[in-house]
């Protein structure tokens, strides 16, 4: 949506109209027509994180529709990725402002003269969409988007094209899997457990185990006692905003920065063991902590886009605990047991990755969660399909 000053004239860059364009009443109607439906409506789903995504596969027919007979001579579709910020590093250049992948450039029909028949004509097409690309994404920032271009030529000189747009989503897992970390403190280690997958307004616990360190437990009168728990969800974003090889000098003498990065807490939490009347005190055996969370509905999946900009999700614990110093020695080098040891105040934490992504909905999609099915070739000169 865009509002346009009264005052002040207007052309679109690269849209005006030719006069072939502005007269195509004049101009014979065309012989062909073209049409994509999918195999499946609906988002084109990638299960998993990016880093180890099999990716997903987009399917479906082209539709060639023939009024009269005549000859093709190319069919070719073409997917690609765009991603466009609104606020460019250098302000009016295309080539700062977005970035293009061609993921598939194919010849549906082999290179040359194909005569073909009044009627419908089907040719069945197949790409694969690699789990390491972004998914489809929009913000008053950026866009990423999908698109499946289609053309067809033939030896007049004719040319037919349509552009499909399509989105492609991230997916959990249906069986959400759980990781287990590790960190060791001076006196004690702690176990964590976390899901490895989750979605918006998802709740689940974080398990976390505390147990003594056995080197810690043979010198006397040592102890240690945990006070508060503290646990947090961090959304951290990073954008690289570069410009283009031309303006690249530019760049540098604005002094623009190009790198920004923030951290966001969307959920946090504690747990204070006194106020509870939990004075564990010395931890011979392991304790048991459950943390709960709950994850706000509207929280960003984790994406990281061709030109530098990321999202991602920590999970950080820390443990707040008190632990009693060695007692004094003399000059002799000899302890006075009779003297109680002071208490000090130290803080431990340990922090890992949590995936974020869309939760998984599709009852139907058994086998996704494995593997994807293989693409299947591209049928050439289909024959026509009459009704």
């Amino acid at each position: 949506m865009f509002r346009l000053r009264p005052d002040a004239t207007f052309t679109l860059k690269g849209e005006a109209l030719s006069p072939k364009m502005s007269h195509w009443e004049d101009s014979p109607p065309p012989s062909l027509a073209l049409d994509f439906v999918p195999d499946c409506p609906g988002p084109v789903v990638c299960v998993g994180n990016q880093h180890d995504s099999g990716g997903a596969i987009l399917s479906g027919s082209i539709n060639l529709e023939v009024f009269e007979h005549t000859t093709i001579s190319r069919l070719t579709a073409h997917v690609s990725l765009t991603e466009r910020y609104f606020e460019a590093a250098i302000h009016g250049c295309d080539e700062c402002a977005s970035k293009k992948i061609i993921i598939h450039d194919t010849d549906v029909l082999e290179p040359g003269d194909h005569p073909v028949d009044a009627g419908l004509h089907n040719y069945p097409v197949s790409f694969h969409i690699p789990g390491n690309l972004a998914v489809s994404y929009h913000d008053r920032h950026r866009t990423v988007e999908y698109k499946l271009a289609i053309r067809a030529e033939t030896p007049a000189g004719e040319s037919i094209h349509i552009t499909v747009p399509f989105t492609v989503a991230r997916f959990c897992p249906r069986e959400l899997a759980q990781r287990r970390l590790r960190g060791v403190s001076p006196c004690f280690v702690m176990d964590m457990v976390i899901p490895t997958f989750s979605f918006g307004g998802d709740k689940f616990d974080i398990q976390v185990d505390l147990r003594s360190r056995e080197a810690y437990t043979h010198p006397p009168n040592k102890f240690w006692e945990p006070r508060v728990i503290m646990w947090e969800i961090l959304e951290c974003t990073q954008e690289l905003r570069l410009p283009c090889p031309k303006h690249s000098d530019l760049f540098k003498e604005q002094r623009h920065k190009s790198l920004n990065e923030g951290k966001t807490d969307i959920f946090s939490d504690e747990l204070n063991l006194m106020h509870h009347g939990k004075d564990l005190g010395h931890l011979k055996d392991t304790k048991r902590f459950s943390l709960p969370v709950q994850l706000r509905r509207n929280v960003v999946n984790d994406i990281t886009t061709p030109k530098g900009f990321r999202v991602w999700h920590e999970i950080k614990i820390k443990v707040l605990y008190m632990y009693t110093k060695p007692r004094p020695v003399d000059d002799h080098g000899h302890k006075h047991d009779d003297e109680p040891g002071t208490w000090d105040v130290r803080c431990f934490g340990l922090g890992a990755k949590l995936n974020i992504g869309e939760k998984h909905e599709f009852e139907e999609m058994e086998s996704w969660d494995e593997e994807i099915a293989p693409p299947y070739g591209n049928i050439g000169n289909a024959p026509p399909l009459y009704q």
